[in-house]
């Protein structure tokens, strides 16, 4: 384990601008990081926090502006994958799944909005993380067969803003969940026992594949992909 002592540097404390934070290691390695002059607060953390839950259940462009920045980064592999059905191509499963905030816009605006419930958020100065789950990850698709609940988390890196209402912005996430139990509630994936059903429905969801699909373990859906390339989870 390797043990390190953080000496905290005010001198530009009094110019208004962010102090430096030494970080000293055993081996002789120097890493400094600039904080905000102002950090997040406990409520500052539960508004960047039902900023991610409005962009999956009810967004709109009108948010994306107000809350995320122009060079915002969104990193999730778990998207990547589903974005994939399953597989390793098309979308590289360690790139940001979008680079910038009008290619998130272009996304995400198309996508079917998802319940969504926010299980704790915890925060540091310039960053929020929360965890989160949806029984209906597949809400609005048209393959919808299960609802199987999916847990994510989230890490959230955000930077001052005095002229927004939220007094921050979203600069990058970085977001993975249970992408199995997403698969499955897409009817991707077709598991060997039985699933939850979509609420509307009594039946068990369940979709027959073909034999060697199901020895695979996934399917990949084109349309399914297609359909998910906007998600930010």
């Amino acid at each position: 384990m390797r043990f390190t002592s953080f000496v905290a540097v005010s001198l530009l404390a009094a110019t208004g601008l962010g102090a430096p934070t030494l970080e000293i290691t055993v081996d002789g390695l120097v890493d400094t990081t600039i904080l905000p002059a102002e950090c997040v607060s406990d409520d500052d953390a539960n508004n960047i926090g039902d900023i991610f839950r409005q962009l999956i259940q009810s967004y709109s462009d009108e948010l994306a502006l107000e809350a995320l920045t122009e060079d915002f980064v969104d990193y999730s592999s778990s998207v990547n994958i589903i974005i994939n059905g399953g597989a390793d191509a098309p979308k590289n499963l360690t790139e940001p799944t979008f680079q910038g905030r009008q290619a998130f816009m272009d996304g995400q605006g198309a996508q079917p909005e998802i319940p969504f419930t926010t299980l704790f958020v915890k925060h540091g100065c310039d960053f929020v993380s929360m965890r989160w789950m949806s029984t209906r990850s597949a809400a609005g698709q048209a393959t919808e067969v299960a609802a199987e609940p999916v847990i994510g988390t989230v890490i959230m890196d955000v930077v001052e803003d005095d002229e927004n209402s939220y007094g921050w912005r979203v600069s990058a996430i970085y977001s993975e969940f249970n992408s199995g139990a997403w698969l499955v509630n897409l009817g991707v994936f077709d598991p060997e026992g039985p699933t939850t059903p979509v609420p509307s429905s009594r039946r068990l969801a369940r979709r027959s594949v073909d034999t060697s699909s199901k020895r695979a373990g996934l399917v990949a859906k084109r349309s399914i992909s297609q359909g998910f390339q906007g998600q930010v989870l």
